[in-house]
């Protein structure tokens, strides 16, 4: 402990590219209350998000998990508890499998440990063998490691549950938006249109997800495919990380007949310019998701919004043509049409119920409550978690 009046919270993660845990702790970071200090160490040299005032650190891990990652592992865990040792962190948070995986293996004596998890199911097959072991690995060996299991969403909270994560250490805390930034403004989407350099007249379908299996690229460009002849003519851009240089989703753009229209491009940043020159979100992925972050910041953009039953995705009150079972390629080309028709105000509607449940501010106000608990402290040196309170909700 640093018996100082900033409370400092070291952060473990795998990496700060573009993904919705990376963007909500940049966003944390970014929002972070003036006694709270935050440090970042990655797994992984790959940082896209760079919030102001926390310093980054990088364990440089090799990039693919496999034999040389292995044998790297015991220099990254004495070079994390080296880090702890000089800068004496409150509280350790990990985040997403290998973050938590590593804070819970590196933890210091009398620094509680919390773990942050922001998936739901994983792949079938054996495609996610080694994301499957590490999630056991940390349910059945680790669990009494950290203090609290921080969920972003009750569906991931139950699953985890019922895979062997203990129930009495776990908080839901949504994920949470800058409300100020993500809304329905017509001087944003000009903005937008002449960032991409898009016809301001054209009917846009933006995809914004890495180019992965999990995300289901067949599934959305087969989907639009279908839809197109129904649809006024169509601008598409899909944006990710992976995205503008894979041949082989190139290929598939060509294969659907897309390519006139579909631009491939690499992660964007200032999303709050991006979503609004939309007219319509994507969302396709066939497992995984927990509450996706682009979900909510297209609605509280005022985007109309196709996506797949996901995760939370249902709690999201979209309209029920706009919610499509997961790989139902006709389900979904259906849903596109459908939902390019619908009243635009049941969308603005719909933005403004999102603004208010996710604002930035109760997410960052439930997390730092979380850290300034004085008996986290009290777990960590027994070794438990609190007793109470159980399931906790801090929505």
């Amino acid at each position: 402990m640093t018996g100082t009046a900033r409370r400092r919270v070291l952060h473990v993660i795998p990496s700060l590219e573009q993904g919705g845990a990376e963007r909500l702790l940049a966003s944390l970071i970014e929002a972070a209350s003036p006694d709270i200090q935050h440090r970042v160490v990655v797994l992984f040299d790959r940082v896209f998000f760079r919030p102001p005032g926390a310093e980054i650190l990088s364990l440089n891990l090799p990039g693919r998990v496999g034999p040389r990652l292995a044998l790297a592992l015991p220099g990254a865990l004495r070079r994390l508890r080296r880090i702890q040792r000089d800068w004496q962190p409150d509280l350790v948070q990990g985040w997403l499998y290998y973050g938590n995986l590593l804070a819970a293996m590196a933890r210091s004596p009398g620094t509680p440990v919390l773990w942050s998890i922001h998936n739901t199911s994983f792949a079938p097959g054996l495609g996610a063998l080694k994301l499957r072991l590490v999630d056991q690995i940390c349910a059945r060996w680790l669990g009494h490691v950290p203090a609290r299991v921080i969920y972003c969403a009750d569906s991931a909270r139950r699953l985890h549950e019922a895979r062997g994560y203990a129930p009495d250490r776990s908080v839901t805390i949504l994920n949470g938006i800058e409300t100020t930034r993500f809304r329905d403004d017509p001087a944003l989407r000009a903005v937008g249109r002449a960032r991409l350099g898009l016809d301001p007249r054209a009917w846009v379908i933006g995809h914004f997800a890495r180019f992965d299996a999990q995300k289901n690229f067949p599934l959305v460009l087969e989907a639009i495919a279908r839809a197109r002849p129904a649809l006024p003519p169509i601008a598409v851009v899909m944006a990710g990380r992976g995205v503008a240089d894979a041949p082989a989703l190139a290929g598939l753009v060509a294969r659907h007949g897309l390519a006139d229209v579909v631009r491939l491009l690499p992660p964007l940043d200032h999303m709050e310019e991006i979503l609004p020159a939309m007219d319509l979100v994507l969302l396709g992925s066939g497992h995984g998701e927990a509450l996706p972050m682009i979900a909510i910041e297209a609605l509280a953009s005022g985007r109309r919004l196709v996506a797949t039953a996901v995760g939370d995705v249902p709690a999201l009150g979209l309209p029920a043509e706009a919610l499509v079972a997961p790989g139902d390629v006709a389900g979904f080309a259906t849903a596109i049409v459908a939902v390019a028709n619908s009243d635009a105000l049941t969308w603005r509607e719909l933005g403004a119920d999102t603004r208010a449940r996710f604002d930035l501010g109760r997410c960052v106000a439930a997390h730092e409550a979380l850290w300034r608990q004085p008996a986290l402290g009290a777990a960590a040196s027994v070794g438990g978690a609190l007793g109470a309170p159980v399931g906790m909700d801090m929505s």
